[in-house]
């Protein structure tokens, strides 16, 4: 990160005729509010954007922000995938049987539902881990700026 020395940049900036120390003393005056707003409002702005620009979809990273912000102590929040979801599809011939298709008319089939159908009734793509002392609306809209569009999550207590 640059740091501004706002002292030497007001030396190097003044013409040498004007470099007397009360001078100098006068415009350090009048430059404290933006040395103020830069030392404490302005390096703790930038350092807390370039901490969640460098915040991604995955897992980990997600994890690992929930964490820092609601549960640094603890860091109990945990994101699991969830392996439920979907439909396994398998042959008779193969031993892993878990669903018959059917047409509409035989009724005896199973619904899977395509992109766009009924997509709340699917099971959601990760599941969140929670304490119960942490605030769950909170957690879901962290969770909702940083997930991928069109993935689903759920949130648990544990």
């Amino acid at each position: 990160m640059i740091k501004i020395n706002f002292d030497t940049y007001l030396k190097i900036q003044l013409p040498f005729s004007l470099r007397r120390k009360k001078f100098i003393a006068f415009l350090n005056s009048l430059l404290y509010p933006i040395k103020y707003l830069y030392s404490n409002d302005f390096e703790n702005y930038r350092s807390r954007s370039s901490y969640l620009a460098q915040i991604n979809g995955q897992v980990y990273s997600i994890q690992e922000h929930l964490n820092n912000e609601m549960d640094s102590k603890n860091r109990n929040i945990q994101i699991i995938h969830n392996r439920s979801s979907g439909l396994h599809l398998s042959l008779i011939s193969e031993a892993y049987k878990t669903a018959y298709l059917s047409l509409i008319s035989e009724g005896d089939g199973s619904f899977i539902a395509l992109e766009g159908e009924e997509q709340e009734n699917l099971d959601a793509g990760f599941i969140v881990l929670m304490p119960k002392y942490i605030n769950e609306d909170r957690l879901r809209a962290i969770i909702m700026d940083f997930k991928l569009a069109g993935k689903s999550f759920k949130i648990e207590t544990n």
